[in-house]
Parts: C-alpha cells; sequence; structure tokens
C-alpha cells in the first residue's frame, strides 16, 4: 500500500514538471539553478538590463547569465512560444522574457564590460605610468 503511495506521489511530481519544448536538459538545468539564486521576477531582470541598472545588476549575476544564456537561435525560437507562456518550464519562461531584448548577448557583454571598466583600469594603471615615464625618459 504503501508502495503504491509513492508511485503515486513520484508521479504527481512528474507531472508537475513541464516538458522542455525549445531548451536542452543540460541548459535548462543550469539555467534553472542560476534563476533560482536571484529570486526577481524575469520582467525585471529584463528592465534592469534595459536600463542597465547598477545597483540590481552584479558583475557575477552578468557574468553568469552570459555564460548560461541559452543561443540565440533557441531564444529565437522560444518567441514562438510567447502565447503559451504558462505551459512552459521555468528556464524557457525565462528565455520567453528574454527573447524580446534585442542584441542581448552584446547587450550583456557591454554592461559586464562597464561593471569591470574601474578595475581594469586600476590594474593598467602601473603599466601606463612606466610607459609614460620611460617615454619622457627618451625624450
Amino acid at each position: 500500500m504503501q508502495d503504491e503511495q509513492g508511485l503515486e506521489a513520484k508521479r504527481s511530481i512528474k507531472k508537475r514538471i513541464k516538458q522542455l519544448k525549445v531548451l536542452d536538459p543540460k541548459i535548462a538545468q543550469n539555467l534553472s539553478i542560476f534563476l533560482g539564486s536571484f529570486r526577481m521576477p524575469y520582467e525585471e531582470i529584463r528592465q534592469a538590463i534595459l536600463e542597465v541598472d547598477e545597483e540590481q545588476l552584479t558583475e557575477p549575476m552578468i557574468q553568469n547569465l552570459v555564460k548560461h544564456l541559452p543561443e540565440q537561435e533557441q531564444l529565437n525560437a522560444l518567441m514562438k512560444f510567447k502565447n503559451d507562456y504558462n505551459s512552459l518550464s521555468e528556464p524557457e519562461q525565462f528565455g520567453v522574457v528574454m527573447s524580446s531584448v534585442k542584441r542581448l548577448r552584446p547587450r550583456l557583454n557591454s554592461i559586464l564590460f562597464k561593471l569591470q571598466f574601474e578595475e581594469l583600469v586600476t590594474n593598467l594603471r602601473p603599466d601606463i605610468m612606466a610607459v609614460n615615464a620611460a617615454c619622457e625618459e627618451v625624450r
């Protein structure tokens, strides 16, 4: 009797897990783990990206998003499921929301560069000063 209840519980869990329509299972799993760590509605993430909101967008967040973001072809394919949004799995729902952002990957790379710029300049400053000093000596 307990075995039957266990099987029924497993079946109900499987029914609650929505089937992937576009994304590769591994990509979907990684994206799901990434999204679970942020607890932010997908529309808010999209809006923060569009507005380049540096208070909400952190360097690790953008790095992970670039790393786990599905390819543009998959995002384009997900856009076709926009009307079936509620029947999609969470990673695919995120993909549908993000597919409306034009040139998403270059935009994310630009935001990441902007967030890392100060650190890059700070790391290069001693080398720049050395080159300037060498040029002054040569003159």
